[in-house]
């Protein structure tokens, strides 16, 4: 638990910029209804660095913490603690980024538009399923990187 717990709060700790980051840069306004083409652009760079990040943060994790895990080749052990640490980064984003900040607190310096994205609690809550069955996929590719890759 130790691990999910610092890794989480590393995790958090990284994404929370990466968001800061893509508020500064607009990437963040590729949700929006019509976006200008240059923001959709910015928006596929967004979300590859954001799939990249997890994946990062799923190795160093591994390599760093696990070595008992990755000595004995426990590759079941090694996949459960990285898909519970996406789990616990996938709901801090939906719960704590999106749906507090974004959608509640909706604040007025971040000139957040009033497309759905920013503005519905539902609108989140039905990327639940569909994200943790993409944290399934972004796990094993790391799970693959960390065990046969890095060893």
């Amino acid at each position: 638990m130790n691990y999910l717990l610092v890794w989480g709060v590393i995790g958090s700790i990284l994404f929370s910029l990466i968001v800061i980051l893509f508020f500064l840069t607009g990437i963040i306004y590729v949700a929006v209804e019509n976006p200008d083409p240059k923001t959709k652009k910015k928006g596929v760079i967004g979300s590859l660095i954001i799939l990249f990040g997890i994946i990062l943060i799923q190795s160093v994790s591994t390599i760093s913490s696990l070595d008992i895990y990755r000595n004995n080749a426990d590759y079941i052990g090694i996949f459960v603690l990285n898909y519970a640490l996406y789990l616990l980064l996938f709901l801090y984003d939906t719960f704590i980024i999106d749906i507090v900040i974004l959608v509640k607190w909706h604040p007025n310096f971040l000139h957040l538009p009033d497309d759905e994205v920013f503005t519905s609690v539902n609108y989140h809550l039905r990327t639940l399923i569909p994200g943790s069955i993409l944290g399934l996929a972004v796990t094993a590719i790391s799970v693959f990187l960390t065990s046969f890759i890095f060893k």
